[in-house]
């Protein structure tokens, strides 16, 4: 059976394991420094950060899902699951389980936009999991102030449409670095 399992320390024993497949999954510019991560463990009550794990028959890590809880919607942030477990519908049940979680609240994450082989696999893989495309003119803020923002399309699950930009907006003042 397959969880999720929330870190909440930086000792968790799969903390390191899954910090390693976050910082090989996500390119610098889409993702967090370990001491901003380790700080919003403890300081985010919205954030949750996850090791996926199969429990069937002993404790398996597969991957990595970090999301945020912001009570009328979530954000999927980060999303990875080891390579060689791939295509073994890990990231389904994974993101199933995140369904059932939401309870048919808004669901919504960033995704590359569709210029390279990848990128359009990987929108397809959220489309056959429930998500659309709700906005192709997005642009994701920098993580800290020595990173750049980047352009990203949002893809999620709603019946809450006329609110995506709202969300998006809360969400972008929690998540990302400020300027001001």
């Amino acid at each position: 059976m397959l969880q999720l399992k929330q870190i909440k320390s930086s000792s968790d024993k799969y903390f390191e394991p899954i910090l390693n497949l976050y910082f090989d999954s996500f390119p610098p510019n889409e993702r967090r420094s370990i001491e901003d991560i380790k700080d919003l463990i403890f300081t985010s009550k919205e954030l949750k950060i996850n090791a996926i794990v199969e429990t069937e028959a002993t404790d398996i890590l597969c991957g990595l899902m970090i999301y945020w809880n912001f009570g009328d919607f979530y954000y999927l942030e980060h999303f990875a699951v080891f390579p060689e477990l791939r295509n073994h519908k890990i990231g389904e049940h994974a993101l199933n389980l995140l369904k059932e979680i939401a309870h048919g609240k808004t669901l919504f994450g960033e995704v590359e936009p569709a210029d390279n082989e990848l990128a359009i696999r990987r929108i397809g893989f959220y489309e056959r999991n429930g998500f659309s495309i709700l906005d192709k003119n997005y642009y994701q803020p920098p993580y800290s102030k020595d990173k750049e923002g980047l352009p990203l399309w949002i893809m999620g699950i709603t019946n809450e449409k006329e609110k995506i930009g709202e969300y998006v907006e809360r969400m972008k003042k929690s998540v990302y670095f400020s300027q001001s």
